[in-house]
């Protein structure tokens, strides 16, 4: 296996589903990774008040980017995203920091950038986090 795609290593990410054709766990080792989080916020600032009072509803919102490697015959199964009982995904997300992430991914745009004569295809996942699942903590 490259050296590359090795699945245990910093930087990997693993898509646990019904992914594809090598079965139900996607290695993919991830090149660059955006997460963006919010919460939505509301002006609760009442009559009189001298200073802006916020309020949130402890919710998590995220878009999920993800772009790096697969390995060319365990990709991802583009017919099973479509399919809502088989779309979101677990992911579990190593950083090379020592840090996991651990959350439910709904994929919502799957780049693949395939070549015929190589063992690795360059993909780009992109998605929002679905449920209250995110974990942050070590491998």
């Amino acid at each position: 296996m490259p050296a590359l795609s090795k699945p245990q290593s910093a930087g990997s990410a693993i898509l646990t589903g019904n992914l594809g054709d090598g079965g139900d766990e996607i290695f993919f080792k991830v090149q660059q990774a955006q997460f963006n989080i919010s919460t939505p916020v509301k002006d609760t600032t009442g009559d009189g008040d001298t200073f802006p009072t916020y309020d949130h509803a402890s919710e998590l919102r995220a878009k999920i980017s993800m772009r790096g490697f697969m390995l060319a015959n365990n990709q991802i199964g583009l017919d099973h995203i479509k399919n809502g009982t088989d779309n979101p995904f677990s992911v579990v997300y190593k950083l090379e920091t020592g840090k996991k992430y651990t959350f439910t991914m709904m994929i919502t745009n799957v780049i693949i950038d395939w070549n015929r004569v190589g063992t690795l295809i360059g993909v780009a996942i992109q998605g929002v986090m679905s449920g209250s699942d995110f974990v942050e903590g070590t491998p």
